[in-house]
């Protein structure tokens, strides 16, 4: 065999392979954002049409179960508002107190089932 075989040349102190350059650049600095002006419409649209389907997915819908329950927790706010009012005449303090606390409760309740923020409905008979 001759001493002049074919071997790869050593890399010199402190120099780097083009490759080693490129997977170095690629972990010293941080990544460039891509922003709109890099993609294509195609791809733009790609974008948009996947945060659609997110939304889609997890946006809660006005239903007919959900109306329902909206209907049902304004009676019953209703209700516990008009029981305040006739313990007001009665005079009972306690009831009085009781009532207003479970009218706002159940008002509150009932707002975030019409503005879809609540996320279980609760069916009360």
């Amino acid at each position: 065999m001759s001493d002049h075989a074919e071997t790869a040349p050593e890399p010199v102190q402190g120099s780097r392979t083009p490759l080693a350059d490129e997977v170095a650049a690629s972990h010293d600095a941080p990544a460039a954002a891509v922003g709109p002006r890099d993609l294509t419409a195609e791809q733009l649209a790609y974008r948009a049409g996947q945060r659609d389907m997110y939304r889609r997915l997890t946006t809660p819908r006005m239903t007919f179960w959900r109306a329902v329950c909206g209907v049902l927790w304004g009676v019953i706010s209703v209700a516990f508002g008009i029981g305040a009012v006739y313990n007001m005449v009665e005079g009972n303090i306690g009831e009085i107190f009781f009532g207003i606390v479970l009218a706002a409760l159940t008002g509150w309740y009932d707002y975030r089932i019409w503005t879809l923020k609540a996320r279980r409905l609760w069916f009360i008979i």
